[in-house]
C-alpha cells in the first residue's frame, strides 16, 4: 500500500499544480479582458440555455449511446443482495 501510495502522491501533486496553474491563468485572462472592455457582458438567451443544459443533454446522451460499463450479467436490481 505505501508504495502504491508514494508512486501516486507525486502525480496528485503535479495534477493540483496544473490545474491551480490553469485556474490562476484563466482568472488573470479574464481580469484583463474585463480591464480592457469595462461594459457589462451581455449574454444571449442561446448561450445561456446552451451553458445550462447543454452538459446534462450530453451526459445523457451519451449514456444512451454507450450505456452503462457494467456488464447485462452484473446488472443488479432493486432488493438484489
Amino acid at each position: 500500500m505505501s508504495v502504491l501510495f508514494s508512486f501516486l502522491v507525486p502525480m496528485k501533486l503535479i495534477l493540483m499544480f496544473v490545474t491551480w496553474s490553469a485556474a490562476l491563468l484563466i482568472s488573470y485572462a479574464f481580469r484583463t479582458w474585463g480591464g480592457l472592455h469595462p461594459n457589462p457582458f451581455e449574454v444571449r438567451p442561446l448561450v445561456l440555455l446552451l451553458l445550462l443544459f447543454g452538459p446534462a443533454f450530453l451526459i445523457g446522451l451519451w449514456i444512451l449511446v454507450f450505456g452503462s460499463p457494467v456488464d447485462d450479467d452484473e446488472k443488479l436490481t432493486f432488493g438484489d443482495e
